[in-house]
């Protein structure tokens, strides 16, 4: 206990006769780990936030447009125009990696409530639609069931900015407006969503009525694009490859040409994300390892001059009896003191960045700071192995003195 708390009071001695080098190598310290989670917490904030702004078109979604053929085929031209009708869907629902499907028909329309009169992309779809494409209805409301496209319904599922814009105070729920001089009534309303990518404008202000309402209605019978889903990430190109079979053999052209359908796979989006986020944060952890790295260098420099300086003392600890490996079991404390309260350090900084941008206006476009307890528990571990590793050597070498030249040492 004596040698323990002698040591103790002489490192403390120590540190405070050498202010600037500690000082420094406190601030390498908690530099590095303040980088780390500071850094890597905001990474996480955007991708988190990016990834639900991507989803809200749809999570893991597939988008397929008819287009022209580029190879002839059994005696049929390249060139043609491919186009869709509710029959040639119903054959795709029994593809065996297909999860949900709907039709889309869309064209921009005017819609009018007594004196107001609003432009809005009006879309014919599926109830799949809806959990296809992330939209949920605000409380009261509901999206189209499966009745509202049997029995023709002029039912409509508006987007909330598109509500406001036809009702404004009013409550939508149950309220009427013309389309195409067709009255139709509002069963609900959708959730609002921050909405990254879309095509046909933003789901806000966007009207949905049964697919079999639109055909009728606008008397059209050509679908303009379909929304699908596999039940897994992993099973769309299958799905993809099912998709062209069936849709060439129903369509007459070569299941080969890829050109023949335009494709918005959302997955390879969220790939493409994912890969660049990897890429940033192994940067950013590469850039606070490497600094952490320095600070390490820097205590194992102070904890070397402060063993040298500390030879008699040594020496008169072994002379008396104190083991060789306390006096290096000494020395890596000291140095795992030293890391782990600048990391402390900057792990306090790095809670008042987080706190500071989790409470300002900046967090609707970097979303908020994700710190994850695996992150926490990286960077103390990265602490603790940088203070054993640059301590190691100073601590080898105060345990290997010979009493007796060490006494000699002024």
């Amino acid at each position: 206990m004596l040698f323990k708390l002698t040591t103790v009071r002489a490192w403390l001695n120590e540190l405070g006769e050498q202010k600037g080098r500690t000082f420094g190598t406190l601030f390498g310290v908690a530099w590095g780990s303040f980088a780390m989670l500071a850094m890597l917490s905001t990474s996480a904030g955007i991708r988190v936030k990016l990834s639900e702004e991507g989803q809200a078109l749809g999570r893991d979604i597939v988008i397929v447009w008819p287009q022209r053929t580029s190879k002839a085929f059994q005696g049929m031209p390249s060139g043609r125009y491919l186009t869709l009708d509710r029959e040639d869907v119903k054959v795709l629902r029994g593809l065996p990696a297909l999860e949900a499907l709907s039709e889309e028909f869309t064209r921009f329309e005017t819609l009018q409530r007594g004196q107001r009169v609003v432009q809005a992309g009006v879309s014919g779809v599926a109830p799949e639609f809806g959990p296809l494409r992330n939209l949920k209805a605000q409380a009261g409301g509901r999206f189209l069931h499966a009745r509202d496209l049997e029995e023709n319904r002029r039912v409509a599922f508006l987007g909330p900015e598109l509500a406001k814009l036809l009702f404004e105070q009013s409550d939508p729920i149950g309220g009427r407006f013309q389309l195409n001089q067709v009255s139709f009534t509002v069963v609900g309303v959708a959730q609002s969503k921050k909405q990254s990518s879309d095509y046909s404008g933003l789901d806000a202000y966007r009207i949905c009525i049964p697919a079999t309402t639109f055909t009728q209605v606008f008397q059209t019978r050509f679908v303009s694009n379909l929304v699908l889903k596999a039940p897994t990430s992993g099973q769309v190109p299958e799905l993809l490859d099912q998709l062209y079979q069936r849709l060439g053999q129903r369509l007459k052209f070569d299941p080969g040409d890829r050109q023949a359908l335009y494709i918005w796979d959302t997955t390879q989006d969220q790939k493409l994300r994912d890969y660049i986020f990897l890429a940033v944060d192994l940067l950013i952890g590469l850039a606070g390892a490497f600094t952490l790295f320095v600070g390490g260098l820097g205590v194992g420099n102070f904890m070397y001059l402060s063993t040298k300086r500390r030879t008699r003392e040594f020496g008169i600890q072994l002379a008396i009896g104190a083991e060789p490996a306390w006096i290096r079991k000494d020395v890596l404390v000291q140095s795992l003191a030293l890391m782990l309260f600048g990391g402390g350090l900057g792990a306090a900084l790095a809670s008042i960045w987080i706190g500071v941008l989790r409470a300002g206006p900046w967090v609707e476009t970097l979303g908020s700071p994700q710190l994850s307890p695996w992150l926490a528990t990286g960077v103390t571990l990265l602490l603790i192995l940088s203070g054993l590793t640059a301590a190691w050597f100073p601590a080898r070498k105060a345990s290997r003195l010979d009493p007796v030249e060490a006494l000699r040492t002024s």
